[in-house]
């Protein structure tokens, strides 16, 4: 199968991990792997066979890695893993590719982790510690994957002679009962992954589940997706979406939390204008709400003069007063629920 370089989206949906040998070990956290690092990428170049059918890789790996820099994705490690484990226009190197494609699956690349789950079904066996793992870690990251995945994984592989893992199929099938459906589903599954924490990827793979919670209207899960966004807790900092998610988590859904929340954001004046006044108000319609907040409030008054305080006051006292928030303008735009290493 040839790939071109004009064909960037199915090249990336069709990264699919195989092995040559009967045995594939384990891929290490190879050190020397500098995703950041020209003088790596450039070493990399020159692994790529020099013949006509070939030419077009390198300025395809400077694709993928513009799309990454530009987008905070992990395309490039995922495409790059591929050719390595498949010897495609380059000497095969099982390590390395395996090591790459992991790299992706930590950024919650959704083929990564899948690929990685097959290949070790496939060469170690379904029993095997590699094998029980990854098909975790892609059972965790379907919260990127949209309808029907099976149809869609299932043509790759047979399009390479190889059936997909029944573990992958049980995997699916879960997916498929819980899609569009259950919401409540969805929000255990964010909760899960923030509550362990046992992935590099699990902050992004939950950022993800409370996206598709929140979707279909669950209260808790926009809460908990606001918060994510705002704080940019292991994904990037989101205002566009935090504005909107944090209004209806407060004003529609009255989650003193979300308030909690918004007041702090507002204090700081990091993503939002600053105005101790909405903050003051914020704290004080969470303190209705049944949340403690006393501390907060006085803390905050410190900073407020007499006027600032009564004018809060004074409109908390109207049950349909909103919360404002003004999103700066400042913050560069990432696509919602994308890796960030904090």
């Amino acid at each position: 199968m040839i790939l071109r370089r004009h064909r960037l989206s199915f090249a990336v949906i069709s990264l699919l991990v195989l092995c040559g040998s009967a045995f594939c070990p384990t891929p290490a956290r190879a050190d020397e792997i500098a995703l950041d690092d020209d003088a790596w990428w450039n070493r990399q170049y020159a692994k790529i066979h020099d013949t006509e059918e070939c030419a077009f890789l390198k300025p395809h790996w400077e694709d993928l890695m513009n799309v990454d820099k530009r987008f905070s994705l992990a395309f490039a490690p995922l495409g790059v893993g591929w050719n390595f484990l498949r010897g495609f226009c380059v000497d095969q190197d099982i390590a390395l590719g395996a090591d790459l494609m992991a790299r992706a699956a930590e950024h919650g690349t959704v083929w990564a982790a899948i690929h990685l789950a097959q290949f070790f079904d496939r060469t170690r066996g379904e029993n095997a510690p590699e094998t029980r793992e990854w098909m975790q870690r892609a059972k965790y990251a379907m919260s990127l994957f949209g309808e029907n995945p099976m149809q869609t994984v299932s043509k790759r592989y047979r399009d390479l002679g190889e059936e997909v893992s029944h573990q992958l199929v049980e995997i699916f099938s879960w997916h498929e009962t819980i899609w569009k459906k259950d919401a409540d589903a969805m929000y255990q599954m964010g909760m899960e992954l923030i509550e362990n924490n046992n992935y590099p990827e699990s902050k992004v793979l939950a950022c993800k589940w409370f996206s598709r919670a929140a979707a279909l209207d669950h209260p808790k899960a926009r809460y908990r997706l606001a918060r994510q966004l705002a704080l940019g807790d292991g994904v990037n900092a989101e205002p566009l979406d935090v504005e909107l998610l944090l209004y209806t988590a407060a004003n529609r859904d009255r989650n003193p939390d979300a308030y909690v929340l918004a007041s702090g954001l507002l204090r700081a004046g990091d993503i939002f204008e600053k105005h101790l006044p909405h903050a003051y108000f914020a704290l004080l319609r969470a303190q209705a709400l049944g949340s403690d907040v006393s501390q907060r409030l006085v803390d905050l008054e410190f900073e407020m003069s007499e006027v600032e305080i009564e004018s809060a006051k004074r409109r908390a006292k109207y049950d349909n007063a909103p919360l404002v928030l003004t999103r700066k303008k400042i913050h560069p735009s990432h696509p919602s629920c994308s890796y960030s290493s904090r």
